[in-house]
């Protein structure tokens, strides 16, 4: 895997979690349980936290 690949790697990882940081942030404003929005989007409470989602 070359330097390139890594740093696109990585840019996809960043933009797939800040998906499912936004995606958390509307279910949150539309109400939805934490414990149904940490299932469903895979993230972690100490992330949401993190992200003052929660």
């Amino acid at each position: 895997m070359t330097v390139l690949d890594k740093i696109e790697e990585r840019g996809i990882e960043k933009g797939k979690l800040e998906g499912k940081l936004e995606d958390a942030r509307l279910m949150k404003e539309e109400g939805i349980d934490i414990s149904v929005i940490l299932r469903v989007t895979g993230l972690s409470e100490s992330q949401l936290k993190e992200n003052k989602i929660i």
